[in-house]
């Protein structure tokens, strides 16, 4: 079934919307990602709605979102998260961008969230032999550090995603915070 994915990186659903989102969400979308929202998920033509799942929210936007959930029931839970849902069957050539917009415009410009960046300390635990395993999970161990956090970082593969004690998995989340920083200065 085109457009039946589960979960992609943003990335890649970025650079290749006509793959995976259906044409009634797109703009939907780039709106949501205009202000660093990112989605995770989004409906199918074999959907009774229209929704878009999104990923982690900055703590105004969950304010927000929460706020809204109890006035309109457009914010809430879709397939895989907290969302927005319109209840429109998705079919081709029925504009719902306009619905969806409405409820986006609700929404903050954001920095990127977790789901877009790792801690030193989890970095050392994925990208380094700097961890112990304590209860069958690794954890942090700074004993066994030999060199400094930004060190360890310049020798790995992340040396140009590393900024404000942050980690950026790729170089899309780390552009998207220098335009946050750039904007709020």
């Amino acid at each position: 079934m085109r457009y039946g994915y589960g979960k992609v990186d943003m990335m890649e659903v970025m650079n290749n919307i006509e793959k995976y989102i259906i044409p009634e969400n797109r703009e939907a979308c780039k709106l949501l990602w205009s202000k660093n929202i990112f989605t995770i998920m989004c409906n199918n033509y074999d959907n009774e709605e229209s929704w878009i799942t999104l990923s982690t929210l900055s703590e105004e936007n969950q304010k927000i979102f929460d706020n809204m959930s109890k006035k309109n029931k457009c914010f809430g839970y879709t397939f895989g998260g907290i969302g927005l849902i319109i209840p429109i069957k998705p079919c081709k050539g029925v504009d719902i961008y306009s619905n969806f917009k409405e409820l986006i415009d609700n929404f903050c410009y954001q920095d990127v969230q977790n789901d877009g960046y790792m801690s030193l300390e989890e970095f050392m635990i994925y990208y380094t032999d700097c961890y112990k395993v304590m209860d069958g999970k690794r954890v942090f161990d700074e004993k066994k550090m030999k060199r400094t956090y930004e060190e360890y970082v310049y020798d790995s593969e992340f040396r140009d995603l590393y900024i404000d004690n942050k980690i950026y998995y790729n170089k899309m989340y780390y552009d998207k915070h220098i335009e946050y920083k750039n904007i709020n200065l």
